[in-house]
C-alpha cells in the first residue's frame, strides 16, 4: 500500500503516545505530588512556622501557580505534542525523506517500508498496532513504542479496509508465530520429561504469577547493582531527613524512594494484577484453551511450554533461576519474564539439571 504522511498525522500520533504515558502509575504519582502533594507541604509550612500575612500569601500564590502549571502540562497534550514535533524536526530526528511517498509491504515474515531513499524492515511478530482514534495507525516495535511507521486513515480505500487493518497485521504475526511453533514441537526429544500437564484459568494464573514476581526477590535477578543503589540511596536520604527532624525533607525522601523503586513497590501492591492481565491478554490468542504441557528436554537442553496450538522453548542458559511457589514452580528469564506451572516435586532438581 502507498500513502503520504502529513505533519498533522505525526502530531496526532505523538499526542496519543503522550496520552498513553499519562496513564502510567508513575506519571499519575508525579502529577499528584506536584499538585496536591506540594499544596499540603505549603499548608504545613504556613501553619507550622506561623508565617506572616505577606509570607503566607506568597507561599500560597507560588503553590497555586505550580499547581496551575502542572495541570496545564498534564491536560494540554496537543501543544506539548506540537512542541515535541518542532524539536524533533529542528534536531534532524525526522528525515525530510519521511514526507515522501511511503510504500508498506508484507512479504512472508517481514514487514517493510520505503520512503524516498530510506527503507526499513522487521519481523512481523515484532510489530504492534495502535490506533490514535483520530486519523492514523501507529506501527511500533513491541513494548518499546519505537516508531516503525505511521499509516494514515487516508491510505485505505474504504472504512472496511481501515477497520480490518489491525487484525490483518495481528493475523499475519499470529500465523508466522505458529509456523515457528511447529518446528519447536517437532524438536522435542522422545525421551523429554513431562514436568506438568495442566489447564490454567485466569484466577489460578494471576495467583501463580503474583507469587512468582514476589518470589523473584530470592533470586539474583532482583538484586542487580543498579537496583541495590536505587534502594540504598533513598534510604540514606530518608535517614538523614528523619534525623534532621524536618517533615518536608522526610516527605521528599519518601517521594524519591517511591519514584525510584516504583517497579518493586508495584510487585507487592494490587497494581501487579494489572501488569499480569496486560501480558496475559497478548498470550491468550496463542493459548486459547489454557491447556499446557511443560517438557524438560535434557537432550536438546531446552524447556518447552507447549499448548494445543502454540509452543515456546527456552534454552537452559536462558532460565536464570527456578523457585518453588505455593502449589507450583516459577522459572525466571531475563527482563522480568517468568512462566509458572503446577509442580509438586523438588525444584532444586530442575535447577541442578539446568546448571549442568
Amino acid at each position: 500500500m502507498n500513502y503520504k504522511i502529513s505533519e498533522e498525522d505525526y502530531v496526532s500520533v505523538l499526542e496519543q503516545q503522550l496520552k498513553q504515558k499519562r496513564k502510567s502509575p508513575v506519571q499519575l504519582f508525579v502529577f499528584l505530588l506536584s499538585t496536591a502533594g506540594q499544596m499540603l507541604v505549603v499548608c504545613y509550612l504556613i501553619l507550622s512556622t506561623h508565617a506572616s500575612g505577606i509570607r503566607a500569601a506568597g507561599l500560597a500564590a507560588l503553590s497555586v501557580i505550580l499547581t496551575a502549571l502542572s495541570l496545564v502540562n498534564f491536560l494540554r497534550l496537543r501543544p506539548r505534542a506540537k512542541n515535541y514535533f518542532r524539536v524533533l524536526r529542528a534536531k534532524g530526528k525526522i528525515s525530510e525523506e519521511f514526507w515522501k511517498l511511503h510504500t508498506l509491504k508484507l512479504e512472508g515474515e517481514k514487514l517493510s517500508v520505503r520512503f524516498g531513499s530510506i527503507s526499513n524492515s522487521c519481523g512481523i511478530t515484532q510489530i504492534r498496532v495502535a490506533d490514535n482514534k483520530v486519523n492514523a495507525y501507529l506501527l511500533h516495535l513491541g513494548q518499546t513504542q519505537s516508531i516503525f511507521d505511521i499509516v494514515p486513515y487516508s491510505a485505505f480505500g474504504n472504512e472496511k479496509q481501515r477497520a480490518e487493518f489491525p487484525e490483518t497485521i495481528h493475523q499475519a504475526a499470529f500465523q508466522c508465530s505458529l509456523s515457528g511453533s511447529e518446528a519447536i514441537r517437532d524438536s522435542i526429544s522422545p525421551d523429554a520429561r513431562v514436568l506438568a500437564e495442566f489447564t490454567y484459568g485466569e484466577p489460578a494464573y494471576l495467583k501463580d504469577q503474583r507469587n512468582a514476581f514476589r518470589r523473584m526477590f530470592t533470586t539474583k535477578l532482583a538484586w542487580m547493582p543498579i537496583s541495590i543503589l536505587l534502594l540504598v540511596i533513598p534510604c540514606i536520604f530518608l535517614f538523614y531527613a528523619i534525623s534532621s527532624g524536618r517533615i518536608v525533607l522526610v516527605l521528599l525522601a519518601i517521594a524519591v524512594m517511591i519514584l525510584l523503586n516504583f517497579h518493586y513497590i508495584r510487585i507487592f501492591s494490587p497494581l501487579i494484577d494489572r501488569h499480569i492481565r496486560r501480558d496475559a491478554k497478548e498470550l491468550l490468542p496463542y493459548f486459547p484453551d489454557g491447556r499446557f504441557k511443560v517438557y524438560l528436554d535434557q537432550a536438546r537442553k531446552q524447556v518447552v511450554l507447549a499448548g494445543s496450538i502454540y509452543c515456546m522453548s527456552f534454552a537452559f542458559p536462558e532460565i536464570k533461576a527456578v523457585r518453588k511457589i505455593p502449589g507450583g514452580a516459577a522459572c525466571y528469564l531475563n527482563q522480568n519474564l517468568v512462566f509458572t506451572f503446577p509442580f509438586a516435586g523438588d525444584v532444586s532438581e530442575i535447577q541442578s539439571i539446568l546448571n549442568k
